[in-house]
Parts: C-alpha cells; sequence; structure tokens
C-alpha cells in the first residue's frame, strides 16, 4: 500500500470509528426519549430521563469537535503525503532521464556506424533505442503529472499554424497506422495563427491520434478534424475511431492517472494508463474541455474544445 492509500485508510478507519460512536450515543438519547415521552413515567424518572439526554447531547458535541479536529488532520496528511509523492515522482522521473538519454544518444551513434556490425548486433541497438524511446516518453509522462497535480505545471504560449501541427502528428501516426492497415482520414480548417502552448498541445493530440490508432481493429478508419466552435469563438479537434468502444463503467475513469480499461491494444502496444489523464490537465489548463463518447464495439469520439485568444 503506497502513502496515499495509507493515509486514506486512516481517514476511512477514523470514520467508521466515528460512525459507530454516534450509533451508540444515538441508542442512548432514544431510550431517553422513550423515558420522556412516556405519560406514566414519575417525576424522578422524567429528570434521569432528561439528564441523561443532556449527557448524551454534550458527549456528541464534544465527538463533534474531535470529529473536526480529525478531518482537519487527515485532510493534511492526505496533502502531505499527495505533495511528497508528486515530489518523488518528479525528482526520481528528472533524475532517471539523463541517463536514459545518454544511452539514446550512445545507440544512435553507434546505429550511424552500422556497417561495422553484424546484422544480429544492428538488430540488438535498434532494440536498445526503442526501449530508450519508451521509457523516456513514460519519463515525460511522469514528469508532466507531477508538475500537474503539484500544480506547477506552467504552459509556454506563442502564436504557431495549427493545422500543420494537427498535420504533422496525423504523419508520424501514419506509418503505425499503416502497419495495422487503419486509415487515418484527416478533415481540417485553416488556423494559421493559434496562441497556445505548442508542444503541450502536441502531447495532447499524439495522445488522442495515438489511441485511435492503438485501440483500432484492422481495415477501420480514424477521422481526425478541425473545426471552428459553435459559437466561433473556439476550435474544436475531434478524433473518431471505429475501434474497440469504451466499457461505460470506464468512461467517467479513463481521465484517471494509471487507470486502464478492460480492453487491450490491437497490435500488442503498451499502455501506462498515464496519457488521457495528462491530456485532460493540459487541455484544462488551457481553459479547454475534453469530452467523450463511446459505444462498446463501434469506436469512441473524443473532443477537444480550446478558445482561441490573440497574442498579447
Amino acid at each position: 500500500m503506497n502513502p496515499s492509500e495509507q493515509g486514506q485508510s486512516r481517514a476511512e478507519k477514523d470514520a467508521s470509528q466515528a460512525e459507530d460512536v454516534f450509533a451508540r450515543e444515538q441508542a442512548a438519547l432514544d431510550e431517553a426519549a422513550v423515558i420522556l415521552e412516556n405519560e406514566n413515567a414519575s417525576g424522578d424518572e422524567l429528570r434521569a430521563g432528561l439528564k441523561s439526554m443532556r449527557r448524551q447531547y454534550e458527549r456528541l458535541l464534544r465527538l463533534s469537535r474531535r470529529l473536526t479536529e480529525m478531518s482537519d488532520t487527515s485532510h493534511r496528511e492526505l496533502m502531505e503525503i499527495t505533495e511528497f509523492k508528486n515530489h518523488l515522482m518528479g525528482m526520481a522521473a528528472h533524475d532517471i532521464r539523463a541517463p536514459v538519454g545518454i544511452m539514446m544518444g550512445f545507440s544512435q551513434i553507434l546505429l550511424a556506424d552500422s556497417e561495422e556490425f553484424t546484422e544480429q548486433q544492428s538488430v540488438f541497438l535498434e532494440k536498445i533505442r526503442k526501449q530508450g524511446e519508451g521509457v523516456l516518453g513514460l519519463l515525460d509522462d511522469l514528469l508532466t503529472l507531477s508538475q500537474t497535480e503539484s500544480g506547477s505545471l506552467t504552459l509556454d504560449p506563442a502564436e504557431f499554424d495549427l493545422t500543420e501541427l494537427l498535420r504533422e502528428l496525423i504523419e508520424s501516426n501514419r506509418i503505425i497506422a499503416e502497419k495495422k492497415r487503419i486509415v487515418l482520414d484527416d478533415r481540417l480548417a485553416e488556423y494559421p495563427q493559434f496562441y497556445a502552448d505548442r508542444e503541450r498541445l502536441a502531447q495532447v493530440f499524439n495522445n488522442l491520434i495515438g489511441n485511435a490508432v492503438k485501440y483500432s481493429p484492422a481495415e477501420t478508419t480514424a477521422r481526425i478534424s478541425l473545426d471552428p466552435g459553435a459559437d466561433g469563438e473556439g476550435v474544436l479537434v475531434t478524433v473518431v475511431d471505429q475501434g474497440l468502444g469504451i466499457p461505460p463503467d470506464d468512461i467517467e475513469k479513463i481521465f484517471r492517472p494509471f487507470h486502464r480499461t478492460a480492453n487491450r491494444p490491437t497490435g500488442g502496444e503498451k499502455s501506462t494508463g498515464l496519457g488521457l489523464s495528462i491530456v485532460k490537465r493540459i487541455v484544462e489548463a488551457h481553459d479547454g474541455t475534453i469530452r467523450v463518447e463511446s459505444e462498446v464495439g463501434k469506436g469512441s469520439r473524443f473532443t477537444v474544445e480550446l478558445p482561441i485568444r490573440s497574442a498579447p
């Protein structure tokens, strides 16, 4: 059990104990009320019942104050644990990224002189490079998640061609799509001057397009569209696939960190369960929204709406 779960477990245990005490006090109050409601009760019995009710009421007040203190303490502990977790996760990802990057650099240098190696050695070097790319991607996701959860995610907005960015991402995913016999169909309006963080939005749209390819079977089509928003003040980027679809029970959970649906990538690709949680946080950092509609066996539609802003 991780520290965050331990803190939550303590809070749940405290709440459970408090419920038991409240139940006992309520039973005592009910007994006192029965005495007070009894028309045949003597004066001594009525006084005793009233005294008992006052005593139970005072105990409930003390318990209420104690519960408030416990709640504040548990909340503070949970916040401290979460902050420590985010710091540790970000520090670990940052420290590990440097040696992995060096390993990647050496493998690329060696691959450039592949004529000096046997075919088998070249294959091994290419595997090292690919594995390094995967690890770097995971570390980047962990760093971004750590920043978003700690509130330290920063945006570097500038004007760029949103249409061109989407075309680049579609082309980079087309290689994998063609291997799986998946067609990428784009219908992009022209937005040559869009003001936002290009690198962060590239993370968002690359993840959505990549997921459409990752979770779609062969001989299907994924459509990526860029359109004006309904009010004319924003843009809509929509990614629609004919994939496996998301089970209804998972719809509300897919944006949680590390959550994985029951679906598995159709080509054996790997999934960390971090992508969509990062997507949602980056979109919201741009004051945008993301919606998902899905039907099992028919596919999913992800719609990102972003405001149009002018450069200062």
